[in-house]
C-alpha cells in the first residue's frame, strides 16, 4: 500500500526527503509493482475497481502500472488480460519452456 506505514521515517532519509526525487518515485513504483504481483498470485480474476481499491489508487493509475508490467521485457513480467467493458482483470501464470514442450 502507498503511502507506506513508515512514510514519516522514510522522508527523514536525505535520499528520500524530496518526494519528487527519482529515488522516491522508484521506491513507490517498486512497492506498487510488488503489491500487484502478490495479488496476481492469489487471484486469477479480480475486478479493476477492487484491485485499484487494494492498491489505494485511481483505476487509471492502476491500469498504467498493470500495463507496464504486462508489456515489460524483464524477468518480472506479468501475464494478465484486462477486459475493460466488464472491468475484470484475469491473471495467468507464465509458462516455462518445459511446460510448453510437455503440452506439445
Amino acid at each position: 500500500q502507498w503511502p507506506l506505514p513508515e512514510h514519516e521515517e522514510l522522508i527523514k532519509n536525505p535520499l528520500l526527503k524530496d518526494e519528487t526525487h527519482w529515488f522516491f518515485t522508484m521506491l513507490r513504483d517498486r512497492v506498487v509493482e510488488h503489491d500487484i504481483r502478490v495479488v496476481s498470485r492469489y487471484y486469477t480474476r479480480i475486478t479493476a475497481d477492487r484491485l485499484a481499491g487494494m492498491l489505494q489508487m485511481p483505476k487509471s493509475e492502476m491500469e498504467k502500472y498493470l500495463s507496464n508490467m504486462v508489456t515489460s521485457t524483464t524477468s518480472e513480467r506479468l501475464q494478465a488480460k484486462i477486459d475493460r467493458p466488464a472491468g475484470i482483470i484475469t491473471f495467468t501464470q507464465m509458462k516455462g519452456a518445459n511446460d510448453h514442450l510437455s503440452e506439445w
